[in-house]
């Protein structure tokens, strides 16, 4: 059994509370689809909350990657070193005042090195030196450089006996003291700003980037046991970080000392600024690389996510469980809906070619198969869906459709699948299962559907926000229902394209609806992506609904095969008169069905905001 003594196959663990062995136990490769987050180079790495940032930061980390790889420590690829920025170290809320300061940004500077330098060298304090003890001197010697370069910045570092001293012992001495320098500065130094003289003058040491961060590193970077390559610095959730602290990141980018460093900066998608401390902007791939973690998974890579998430299933349940069984039959569809659809399709599909070789008869057999399985592929699932008596009786059960709907974000997986483990333990007062059943599946993503919806806005909503960020949450909900009751409209229409799940645009917004879109990005409750121009020139962007949402507004989660074109006008009423947004759609479907003649005049309105 593992470390956790968990049950639960599915129960989230946060990455950095994990063991090396157990991580990998865990871990699915999935840099194969992100090769450049291990490259040389600054990346940005963007996901919505649970997309795996975390889970990618801890498996570079050099203890996962001695043990992934069978190697020692100076043969590994790089070496990585974390920071947290939700971690207390960056938190503090005595940090705004430095914003209005004279010599802020100068200050801030000073407290971002510092906290950096004594998160690497806790880090380096606790790794296993005892194959290269050979080395101690070299330490010793780096030791000395440091304490001299901190003298020569006005530090005074009280001299101990170091005799007979490891490794270890010298990178924990060089802790001490940069802990030291956060303390009197963050504790003593902004406290009496805040609550003494806020005009307090700083007279203490300024320890930045260019004569004390990067010395230390290109130092560091001459023993001989860490590999031969430049450190990395997992940078982890960097939202969090304020606008001031992400200039002077961003500054540090701009310097390019990728042959001594790279930054890997995670972000869930609300980075503050790109702007550095010179008002210049930090550009790609100049600068940096930029990797969207799920857009990847929108559509063409849906294939790839679904072996990834079938391989994370498996290798959990066999790790913790000791269980071999698949993932298809470890959460069985409903197999009576499953069987009518297929006949629905072999119907569809049929029904197609006979008119496909009427129509054009000298059209190449290939071709008409092709187009016919395409037809009946896009419309069984929606014609079943259409045609039940009842629309809460369709089932989202399944391995197939549960890839789905987590819309390429591993941790809803998880957390479903682990809600639904939890039941089923319930139900059976025992681990000794071999598969989900199908109701309690279905009633598990009913209720994970509509808290996306109900608990989590409500969430947002009832927090301590301004006016403008709650009218902008206000505005988001309200598009989010537009889209998705509009969506069930066009699914149960006679449109040429009933699944719509996405929506684009292709000219300019207001800042304040792009600013709600984006926030509905942040969330996850849309996907990004970019598709060809209707103009036929350039890309618009493209917005992917979670698919999560689907079983609350029963659409079908399957890939999509139609956008909606939205205008500015569109978007305004969706987002402040959802009923007003839908009528607009239900008069284009029954406009359509009422003149069988009006063939796709619903999608051409619909495309020109009509």
């Amino acid at each position: 059994m593992l470390q956790h003594e968990i049950n639960n196959p599915f129960q989230y663990l946060t990455p950095d509370s994990i063991e090396a062995k157990e991580a990998l136990n865990l871990f699915v490769d999935v840099f194969k689809d992100y090769y450049q987050i291990l490259n040389i180079g600054n990346t940005f790495i963007h996901g919505p909350r649970g997309s795996g940032k975390s889970m990618m930061f801890r498996i570079m980390q050099p203890d996962c990657q001695k043990l992934k790889y069978n190697k020692k420590l100076h043969d590994i690829k790089f070496y990585a070193f974390y920071i947290p920025i939700k971690d207390a170290t960056f938190r503090i809320s005595e940090l705004a005042a430095l914003e209005k300061m004279h010599g802020g940004t100068i200050l801030n500077e000073h407290f971002l090195c510092v906290a950096f330098a004594s998160k690497m060298f806790m880090e380096l304090s606790k790794e296993d030196f005892s194959e290269y003890t050979k080395y101690t001197n070299l330490v010793s010697g780096y030791y000395e450089f440091v304490i001299s370069l901190l003298n020569s910045l006005g530090v005074e570092v009280r001299q101990t006996s170091r005799k007979e001293w490891n490794i270890g012992q010298y990178f924990n001495s060089l802790k001490e003291i940069t802990d030291k320098l956060y303390m009197d500065f963050s504790i003593t130094y902004l406290t009496n700003i805040i609550f003494g003289n806020s005009a307090l003058g700083y007279n203490g040491p300024l320890c930045l980037y260019i004569n004390f961060f990067l010395p230390i590193i290109k130092k560091l970077k001459e023993l001989p046991f860490f590999p031969n390559a430049p450190f990395f610095f997992l940078i982890d959730d960097a939202d969090e970080l304020n606008s001031s602290q992400a200039r002077i990141l961003n500054t540090w980018v701009s310097f390019r000392s990728n042959s001594d460093l790279c930054f890997k900066i995670s972000t869930q998608m609300h980075y503050p600024t790109y702007a550095t401390t010179r008002e210049s902007k930090i550009d790609t791939p100049h600068d940096y690389f930029e990797i969207t973690l799920n857009q990847i998974y929108t559509a063409k890579g849906t294939e790839r996510y679904r072996e990834n998430v079938k391989a994370i299933v498996e290798k959990r349940l066999k790790t913790i469980l000791g269980n071999g069984t698949s993932a298809e039959d470890y959460f069985p569809s409903n197999k009576k809906q499953e069987d009518f659809i297929e006949k629905i399709e072999k119907e569809l599909r049929h029904k197609k070619s006979q008119e496909l070789l009427q129509e054009q008869p000298k059209l190449d057999p290939k071709d008409i198969d092709r187009k016919a399985v395409d037809f009946a592929y896009r419309n069984a699932r929606p014609d079943y869906m259409k045609n039940l008596p009842n629309k809460y009786s369709y089932s989202y059960s399944g391995f197939n459709q549960l890839v789905h709907l987590s819309s390429g974000i591993i941790r809803n997986f998880l957390d479903l699948a682990s809600k639904m483990y939890s039941e089923t333990y319930k139900k059976y007062g025992s681990t000794e299962f071999n598969y989900i059943p199908q109701q309690i599946q279905d009633d598990e993503i009913s209720l994970f559907s509509d808290n996306m919806i109900f608990s989590e806005f409500d969430k947002i909503i009832n927090s301590d926000i301004d006016s403008v960020q709650l009218t902008a949450h206000k505005r988001l909900r309200n598009l989010i229902e537009s889209l998705g009751k509009s969506f069930r409209v066009i699914l149960l229409s006679n449109s040429s394209e009933r699944r719509k799940f996405s929506f684009y645009f292709d000219r300019d917004l207001d800042k304040s609806t792009f600013d709600v879109i984006k926030l509905g990005v942040r969330y996850g409750y849309f996907h990004e992506a970019t598709l060809g121009s209707k103009s036929g020139l350039g890309r618009s962007r493209l917005f992917v609904l979670n698919r999560m949402l689907a079983p609350y507004y029963k659409l079908d989660p399957f890939s999509f095969s139609g956008y909606l074109y939205l205008t500015p006008e569109m978007l305004n009423i969706g987002m402040t008169n959802p009923k007003s947004f839908v009528l607009k759609i239900e008069q284009k479907k029954y406009d359509y069905e009422k003149n069988e003649n009006l063939t796709y005049q619903m999608e051409l309105d619909l495309q020109d905001g009509k």
